[in-house]
Order: C-alpha cells, then structure tokens, then sequence
C-alpha cells in the first residue's frame, strides 16, 4: 500500500517520463544532471545503462559529452557551436537540409520540419572557414545544395538548397560515408572502416528500437530496399580494397 511508504522513499522509487519532452542544448551528460546535479560518470551510465541507451552512446565519439541541438534551436546557435568547439571539419551523412522555402522535407516530400533539428545551420555558419562534406543519395539532403538546379529538374521534389566543400553521392548514404572511410584509410595507412559484423549489430539494434527501412517502410534489417547481403558486399569489398592499398604502401 503506496499510502504506507514514506513520501521522501516513494519519491525516489518513482519516475516521471512526459510525452513533450525537452532537452537542454547541452550535451547529454548535462541533460542527465538535471536529475541529480552531482551525478558522477559512473552513476550516469548506469542510468543510460537501466534505460537500454548505453550501446548508442558507447557509439558516439564524445560519449556522453555528445552535444545535441534542440527541434527548436535557432540559426545563430550554429555559429555560437561553432565558435565553442572549434571543429576542423563538418561531415553530414544524409542529414536533411533546408530547401529553398525554408522546410526540411524527406524524399517524398512530406514537411518534417518539426521532427528535424538545424543542423545544417552549422554548416551554413561554417562556409568559408572549415572545410564542409555532404553525402546523400536522395536529393534532400545536407550538401545537395551543390546540384540543386539539376535534382530539381530531373526529380519530382524540391531539393536541400544547402550545399557544401565536397558532395558524395551514393546509391545508398550509409555507403558513400563507407567510401570516405576507405579513402581515409589510403591516405593514413590505417584501416577505420567498419566490420560488417559490427554494422549488422548495428543495424538490427536500431530496428529493434523501432526504425524502418527507406523504401518498404517495414521493420526490417534493410537499408533502403537493399538486404544484408548487398551490404555485406559493399563492406567486403571496401575492407578488400583498403587492405590492398595498405599493403602497397608498405611495401
């Protein structure tokens, strides 16, 4: 009987998730302060851990240091980001961007704006100063600014009017930001690139939590219509061809 337990014991035994919720534009550790100011590392991660988060962000490269930017943030946010971090470099892979009426909108067209964080204000912010890389493979994407005028005329949608430095299209995203690996790989001599094993893991992780493909809209583990396989295919061969270079470099 609940009315038996001391109010202060109760309380602490009792969480609060509302359905509009907010984040600070901070980064998640400081979202998860908000709970317990003092938290250390180790008591943040248990709790990310009881909230089945901790493989998503053992991902990120900041950990929970990883800074977020609200729905709702402004242009200008971009810049004072900018101006913070000090990044060298901006990458976007398939990131939605702006068209030229101001909306975020997927492939086919439907306004998901409100769904979309201003990232590409960063990169807006950033022209001129650092370089910028865009991959895409739809049209809408962060970077496709470059090609704007053809999209527009060859596809039925209106594309992302921000463009960028270096434009990598690729049949599917997920594999021109496998190629910029690759290509990193040839300069440096040390391989970055993925296992497949490690991107299927990935993968169904992530439809577990309740994504779907591009193109069928199931939950499936497929990426735009293409199925393991063809991934798989595409990982190999790049694993094969750094390999190669590697090797040749060394010699």
């Amino acid at each position: 009987d609940a009315r038996e337990i001391a109010k202060e014991t109760l309380m602490q035994r009792v969480a609060y998730v509302f359905q509009d919720s907010r984040l600070l534009k901070r980064s998640i550790a400081d979202n998860l302060r908000i709970a317990k100011p003092d938290a250390t590392e180790g008591e943040m991660m248990e709790a990310l851990q009881k909230a089945q988060c901790i493989d998503i962000i053992e991902r990120l490269p900041e950990g929970i240091d990883t800074v977020y930017m609200a729905l709702d943030a402004e242009d200008a946010a971009a810049a004072r980001l900018l101006e913070e971090y000090q990044p060298v470099g901006l990458i976007s892979v398939e990131r939605c961007g702006r068209d030229k009426n101001g909306i975020y909108a997927n492939m086919r067209g439907v306004d998901i704006s409100s769904e979309t964080a201003p990232c590409d204000a960063l990169f807006l912010a950033a022209f001129g100063k650092i370089p910028t890389i865009g991959v895409g493979d739809g049209g809408n994407e962060i970077g496709m600014g470059n090609v704007a005028r053809a999209v527009e005329q060859r596809l039925s949608l209106t594309p992302s009017e921000v463009g960028a430095d270096i434009l990598v299209i690729a049949t599917v995203s997920n594999w021109g930001a496998y190629g910029i690996v690759a290509a990193l790989a040839e300069q440096t001599g040390i391989s970055l690139l993925v296992s497949f094993r490690d991107a299927e893991k990935f993968l169904l992780r992530t439809v577990e939590m309740g994504s779907v493909d591009g193109i069928s809209h199931e939950h499936v583990a497929r990426v735009d219509g293409f199925g393991m396989d063809t991934e798989q295919e595409i990982i190999d061969g790049l694993q094969a061809y750094i390999a190669s270079r590697i090797l040749a470099m060394a010699s």
